[in-house]
């Protein structure tokens, strides 16, 4: 860290020193909700301005920054941000995997599954892609729970109001 603070002193970071200075901020919170992600997206607002086609230059600053709006703005605004990078990263199995994680911020498991598997089928790495597949998998188990535990409540509440029994 005082490496990278007096690097950052010196005048106008560069790439390495950004991406540094956001690895340290994922390394100091102990959890993604403790993630300082206000300092992370400036962070990667000037890690994306340091080129003149960031979306084609450097994909994975476009797509760490719209995991970063995510979080500060919502999933849905960075769900936006992956929009408006469809036409030029939708074929890349990253683009994908990022839309799955926020579809997941979102609450929308089933949406966060298929992104996850879609970025499973693109993925060209076996490490990547049995990673994805377990995102999809976690997905996909996340939802059945959340369909079983409603479903439980809903038979114990039409127990609780007498309507239970009603099936031959």
């Amino acid at each position: 860290m005082r490496v990278l603070q007096s690097a950052l002193a010196v005048g106008r970071p560069g790439r390495y020193q950004i991406e540094a200075a956001i690895a340290a901020l994922h390394d100091d919170a102990a959890s993604a909700e403790d993630t300082d992600w206000p300092q992370i997206l400036a962070w990667y607002d000037d890690l994306v301005a340091l080129t003149d086609d960031p979306v084609r230059q450097d994909p994975a600053a476009v797509l760490g920054r719209a995991v970063a709006v995510g979080h500060v703005l919502g999933a849905a605004a960075g769900l936006r941000e992956t929009d408006r990078l469809r036409k030029v990263l939708g074929e890349r199995h990253r683009w994908h995997a990022v839309r799955g994680y926020l579809h997941e911020l979102s609450g929308d498991l089933p949406a966060a599954a298929a992104a996850y598997a879609d970025a499973a089928r693109r993925a060209t790495d076996i490490a990547e892609r049995d990673h994805l597949v377990r995102q999809a998998a976690r997905a996909r188990a996340a939802e059945l729970d959340d369909w079983s535990t409603a479903h439980r409540a809903s038979k114990l509440s039409a127990a609780d109001s007498g309507q239970e029994g009603l099936r031959p």
